[in-house]
């Protein structure tokens, strides 16, 4: 007699498969297993700096955000609306608390906390030479931020108050958060074929919870 072959099997991987493709990358970083295979994935792809600088500089935003007249800059006049949704259980780094300080002391001016989270961003990311973990910004991008800050370092921004000194460095590094989430979209979309991220899905409604 005839065998049928059973096909429920790998009609459900297909399917499994089909809603992972559906899932924006952005999405996996919402939760914390999400958050934590994607981070071991970009280990092996040797890339793990990009995720690691998007969810610093984030941070440092978030907090400044905080403050509502900041925000208004940021988000209003400046009109940078990069956003990354983190997981809660994301721990705030130590670069961000430095900003948080400040802004918990809402009389406080921010240029000094936010120029010296940003260096610290750039000497660990950006710097030719200095950053351990170098991320792949564009050369324009990082000759902007160079030239930046060898003006902060001369001391050239203590005539402006902090709107100009939020422009001054937050323009160019949202441009560098920009890039390289682009750049994190070609990962993802191997990492969304991966069995990890096949089973992550099957198992976090909360993957899927956007998708009709």
């Amino acid at each position: 007699a005839l065998k049928h072959k059973d096909n429920s099997k790998s009609t459900s991987t297909d399917t499994a498969r089909s809603t992972a493709s559906l899932v924006h990358w952005q999405q996996i970083l919402r939760t914390s297993d999400g958050y934590e295979q994607f981070v071991c994935f970009l280990e092996k792809e040797f890339a793990v700096e990009n995720i690691l600088f998007l969810t610093e500089y984030m941070q440092v935003k978030q907090v400044l955000m905080q403050r509502e007249d900041i925000k208004v800059v940021i988000e209003q006049e400046l009109d940078l609306t990069f956003k990354l949704n983190l997981p809660q259980s994301a721990p705030l780094s130590l670069i961000a608390r430095g900003v948080l300080q400040c802004v918990d002391l809402k009389s406080e001016r921010v240029s000094k906390p936010l120029i010296e989270a940003t260096h610290k961003l750039f000497m660990k990311y950006v710097h030719p030479y200095e950053a351990v973990l170098q991320v792949n910004v564009s050369s324009r991008t990082r000759h902007r931020l160079i030239t930046i800050f060898a003006a902060l370092e001369r001391k050239a921004h203590e005539d402006k108050d902090d709107n100009a000194i939020i422009e001054m460095v937050m323009c160019p590094m949202e441009s560098a958060a920009v890039e390289i989430s682009s750049l994190l979209q070609h990962s993802a979309q191997r990492f969304k074929q991966s069995a990890v991220f096949l089973e992550l899905t099957k198992h976090n409604s909360k993957l899927t919870a956007n998708i009709s």
